[in-house]
Order: C-alpha cells, then sequence, then structure tokens
C-alpha cells in the first residue's frame, strides 16, 4: 500500500503543476455551461445544458486525459520503471484513477455551483442521489480510461482513438438529448453518457425514474474495462 499512495501523491504534485490539464478537467465543463446557459432562455433548456456539462467532466478525464497521460509514461519509458516494483497493473491503474477522481469530483463541484449561483437554476432536488450518480459515472469513465491507455505505446495513436470515441459519444449524447427522433436518438440509449445524463436529471429534478437500468450499465463499463485493462495492461 505505500507504493499505491506514493503514486497518488506524486500524481498529485505532477497534477498540480500541470495548469493546463488542471484547467481543462476543472474548469472547461464548467466554462461551457456558463457560455452556454447564458444564451438560452432561463428554464429546462438551460438545466439540461448544465446536466450534459457536468457529464462532460468524467468522460473529458476518462476518455482523454487519463489514457493519454498512461500513453505518455508509457512511450517516455517511466512506467518501465515501476515494473521492477510490487505494484500490480491494477493498483497503479487505481492510483492514477484516484487523483483523476479526485479532480472530477471538483470540476462537477465547480459546475454545480456555478450553476446555481450564476444562472440560478434550482436546486437539486436530491443531493445524495445526484453525488451517487456523478460518482458513479466518474468511476465507469475512468475505468474506460484505463483501458484505453492499458496498451497504446505512442501518444499520437491515443489523441485519435481518445478524440474519435469522445467526439462520438458526444455528438450521439447531444443529439439524444434534443428529443428529436432518428438514428442517433436510438443509439443514445446505448451510449454510457446518455445513462449518466438521465440519472442526474432524475436527481436533479427529482424525476421518477427507474435508475437500476443506468447505474447497471455503468457498473458494467466499470467491471469490463477495468478487469480488462488490468488484463491487457503492458508496462513498455
Amino acid at each position: 500500500m505505500h507504493a499505491f499512495w506514493q503514486i497518488v501523491r506524486t500524481e498529485l504534485r505532477l497534477m498540480g503543476r500541470d495548469l493546463t490539464n488542471l484547467g481543462f478537467i476543472v474548469f472547461f465543463p464548467a466554462l461551457m455551461a456558463l457560455i452556454l446557459g447564458l444564451q438560452m432562455p432561463s428554464g429546462p433548456s438551460q438545466t439540461a445544458n448544465a446536466l450534459m456539462m457536468l457529464a462532460f467532466g468524467p468522460m473529458i478525464f476518462g476518455i482523454m486525459a487519463f489514457p493519454m497521460s498512461l500513453v505518455n509514461y508509457r512511450e517516455r519509458g517511466m512506467l518501465r520503471r515501476l515494473q521492477i516494483t510490487p505494484i500490480s497493473p491494477m493498483r497503479y491503474l487505481l492510483a492514477q484513477a484516484l487523483v483523476g477522481l479526485l479532480l472530477v469530483l471538483l470540476g462537477g463541484l465547480v459546475v454545480l455551483i456555478l450553476s446555481i449561483v450564476v444562472l440560478k437554476l434550482p436546486l437539486p432536488a436530491n443531493w445524495f442521489g445526484l453525488a451517487i450518480s456523478f460518482l458513479a459515472g466518474a468511476i465507469a469513465f475512468s475505468a474506460l480510461g484505463a483501458l484505453l491507455g492499458s496498451r497504446i505505446r505512442n501518444t499520437r495513436s491515443i489523441q485519435v482513438i481518445s478524440i474519435l470515441v469522445f467526439g462520438a459519444m458526444a455528438v450521439v449524447l447531444v443529439s439524444s438529448n434534443t428529443g428529436k427522433s432518428g438514428l442517433l436518438q436510438q443509439l443514445g440509449a446505448w451510449v454510457p453518457a446518455r445513462h449518466l445524463v438521465q440519472l442526474l436529471e432524475a436527481n436533479w429534478l427529482g424525476l421518477s425514474f427507474n435508475i437500476w437500468p443506468s447505474l447497471a450499465v455503468l457498473a458494467l463499463l466499470t467491471v469490463v474495462s477495468l478487469g480488462s485493462a488490468a488484463k491487457l495492461f503492458r508496462w513498455e
């Protein structure tokens, strides 16, 4: 466990020096929520936009920042040094994910505060449910990020893959959120980000919604991605 917490402390120090990555994970979703929200009339549209930006935080870290960081370390040979230590791939991935989760939770809190204070959105009906839903989504996308970055050796490849995955998921999420029928609307039922938004929406607005299918999707994504990442992970 000493090696685990040593990695966590080291990554926290490195993250504190990387202001670009820090700002992208923590402040970008809140900035987008404000920019888009201030251009919308008060009401359901603003709330829907804030909920979507709340879901973007876990997506940005899990699909883009986390796997890119893993591949960058591998490409520079930094992971090879850890191969001779007692730490297992699973513990290393969990240590990295924990640091990211702290930043994602901070970013979600910033979105929440600014949406309520600046955009004057109503207070969430179920604070506890909202927090649990957001945490479940953050864990699920962190696990997906671990899988995406488990084997790829160069940053150019992971950049392309991350952008494609994030872009495709964001397009389906935005399209399915419009309420219009069509192929993208139907695909939204299979996209984890859409299930995260539904959970956040149900708890923020106090809607009557069967949360278990969406929680099951996020749990399945977590277990499959993290288990596969631990088996596929390479140090070099």
